[in-house]
C-alpha cells in the first residue's frame, strides 16, 4: 500500500511559494507511524496507522478527544422511558452526526433529539459536555479543505440493535449477542458484560447491515487490529477531564495502564436484560469490551481510512515527536466513492436538472464491470458477472439483461463520454448508492458476498434460546 507525495506547489500569503516534501515510491504507509491531520479544540490531532482492510488504510486517534454521550433522550410526560436513554441505532446517533458533519456552531442538523442539557441529563448523568452548539467535526473550524479530501467516504458493516434486524442485508436474523457470559473460545462464565478483547473472536456475525460513513467509531474487529498492533486497545485523554466528572470516574484500572473508556460503533446487547439494550459497546482498561448507556459520557476516538490519491506528506518523519504531517488535494466539485475507492473521471460529474450525472465507463469499471462503446448505434454495453447493461444515448431506457428500466434522465454524451444519471448504476448494478450533502460527495457500494453465512456454534444458539429469539 503505497502513500505517494505529489509534489505541489503551494501559493501562501505574500505570493511566497514552497513545496513539499515529496515521498519515495517505496515507501509506504506504515502500521503504528504517527501522523497528524485537523485539529480540534485548537490542537492539532495525532492519527496512527493500524494497518489495512478491503476499504485500505485504517487511521485511528492516538488519543481520546473528547468526551461525549452517544446519543441523546427525552423523558416522556406519559411515566414511559422508552426515550429516556435513546436509541443505541449508530445511523441515528448524535455522535455519528457530529462526527460527519460540515456545518458551523449551532446549524448541525440533528438526526432526533439534540445533544444539549435538557436531553443529556434526563437519566440521572450530569450533562457536562453538551455539544448542541458545537460546530460539527468536520467543519472548517477542524479541517481545511484540502485535509477534508484526505478522508474516504466509505461502506462497511454495522452491527444492529434488537430492534432493527429487520434492516439486516447479510441474511441474519439474530442479533449479535454481546452479553459475553459465554466467550466461544474459552467457554467458561465471564463477568457480566466484560469480555477481555484478546478473547474476542471474529466480529463479523449476526444481524448487520452497510453504513456510509466518512468519520466513524472503532467496531470490535477494528479494534482488535489496534489491540495486536500495540498490545493494547486503551488511550490516554488530549485533556484531563473535571474531577467531579462522569468521565473522570469511569473505570480507570492502572493495571491495564491508567486510560479512559471510550465509546465503539456496536450496539450492547443483553439476551436476558432487553431494558439494558440501548447500550453502546466501549473500552474499558484499554484490554475490556464493557456497555454503557448511550446518554453516558465516554471518550470519544474517531477513525477514517485514508485517501492515498489526494494526500501527500508536508513533513516529519512519522515518530510521535515529529508525525507526519499531512495535506490533500481539495475536492473540486462532486467526489464519486466506490467500495471504498476514490473513482477518477475523464469528465467530472455535473448536475443538470436536478440530478446527478456521471461517467458511465469509470463508475461501471471501478465497480469491475467490462465496457464497450458502439459508434455506429451510439451504444454502449456494460458486463458484470451474470447481468448485461445496454444504454443508448439520448434514451431514457436502459436495458438490464432482457429486463427494460426507466431513468430519471437520459443518457447523453459530454466531451466524448457518456453521462447516465445515478441511479442507473444502483439500478443496473444493484448497488447502494448515497449522496453526503455535507461533503458534495456519492457513495457506491455493491455489497460484498457474506462470508459468514454459515456461523451458528451452539454457544450462540443458546444465547438466542435464552432471549427468546428462537425456540
Amino acid at each position: 500500500m503505497k502513500l505517494f507525495a505529489k509534489i505541489t506547489l503551494m501559493t501562501l500569503t505574500y505570493t511566497m511559494l514552497l513545496s513539499v516534501n515529496a515521498i519515495a515510491a517505496d515507501d509506504t504507509v506504515k502500521s503504528g507511524a504517527y501522523y497528524q491531520l485537523g485539529k480540534y479544540n485548537n490542537s492539532p490531532i495525532i492519527w496512527r496507522c493500524v494497518g489495512e482492510d478491503e476499504n485500505g488504510a485504517l487511521m485511528v486517534s492516538d488519543k481520546i478527544l473528547c468526551f461525549k454521550s452517544a446519543n441523546a433522550g427525552e423523558n416522556k410526560t406519559d411515566g414511559t422511558q422508552s426515550e429516556l436513554y435513546g436509541s443505541n441505532f449508530w445511523e441515528e446517533s448524535t455522535i455519528r452526526t457530529w462526527l460527519n458533519s460540515t456545518e458551523t456552531a449551532g446549524y448541525v442538523k440533528w438526526a432526533k433529539y439534540p445533544p444539549d442539557k435538557e436531553h443529556l441529563g434526563v437519566n440521572g448523568f450530569d450533562g457536562n459536555y453538551p455539544y448542541a452548539d458545537e460546530a460539527g467535526f468536520l467543519s472548517n473550524e477542524n479541517f481545511t479543505p484540502s485535509e477534508r479530501a484526505i478522508l474516504k467516504s466509505i461502506s462497511q458493516w454495522v452491527a444492529l440493535p434488537a430492534d432493527k434486524i429487520d434492516l439486516n442485508t447479510n441474511g441474519h436474523k439474530e442479533p449479535f449477542i454481546t452479553e459475553w457470559y459465554i466467550t466461544e473460545n474459552l467457554g467458561e462464565t465471564k463477568t457480566a458484560g466484560q469480555s477481555e478483547i484478546s478473547d474476542f473472536p471474529d466480529a463479523y456475525k449476526g444481524a448487520m447491515y452497510r453504513i456510509n460513513d466518512t468519520i466513524f467509531l472503532l467496531n470490535e474487529q477494528q479494534l482488535k487490529k489496534v489491540y495486536d498492533v500495540y498490545g493494547t486497545a486503551g488511550t490516554e485523554s488530549t485533556y484531563e477531564p473535571p474531577e467531579n466528572s462522569q468521565a473522570a470516574n469511569s473505570y480507570r484500572n492502572s493495571y491495564y495502564g491508567n486510560f479512559y473508556p471510550y465509546l465503539l460503533i456496536s450496539p450492547y446487547i443483553n439476551v436476558y436484560e432487553t431494558s439494558n439494550n440501548i447500550c453502546f459497546n466501549t473500552v474499558y482498561y484499554g484490554a475490556v469490551i464493557n456497555k454503557c448507556s448511550t446518554s453516558a459520557e465516554n471518550g470519544i476516538r474517531p477513525a477514517f481510512y485514508l485517501n492515498e490519491k489526494t494526500a501527500y506528506i508536508k513533513s516529519g518523519s512519522g515518530t510521535e515527536d515529529d508525525p507526519y504531517v499531512l495535506d490533500g488535494t481539495a475536492q473540486d466539485g462532486i467526489a464519486v466513492f466506490a467500495n471504498g475507492e476514490q473513482v477518477d473521471f475523464a469528465q467530472p460529474p455535473v448536475v443538470e436538472n436536478d440530478r446527478t450525472l456521471v461517467g458511465m465507463r469509470a463508475v461501471f469499471e471501478a465497480l469491475g464491470a467490462e465496457i464497450q462503446w458502439n459508434g455506429e448505434t451510439q451504444t454502449v454495453t456494460a458486463k458484470k458477472d451474470d447481468r448485461t447493461i445496454t444504454l443508448q444515448i439520448g434514451s431514457n431506457v436502459m436495458l438490464v439483461n432482457d429486463t427494460s428500466v426507466e431513468l430519471d434522465a437520459p443518457a447523453k454524451l459530454i466531451n466524448d463520454n457518456t453521462m447516465i444519471p445515478l441511479r442507473a448504476v444502483s439500478e443496473a448494478l444493484n448497488a447502494k448508492v448515497d449522496w453526503i450533502e455535507d461533503l458534495q460527495r456519492v457513495v457506491i457500494d455493491v455489497q460484498p458476498e457474506w462470508i459468514e453465512s454459515d456461523w451458528n456454534p451452539e454457544w450462540y444458539q443458546e444465547a438466542l434460546r435464552a432471549g427468546g429469539y428462537i425456540e
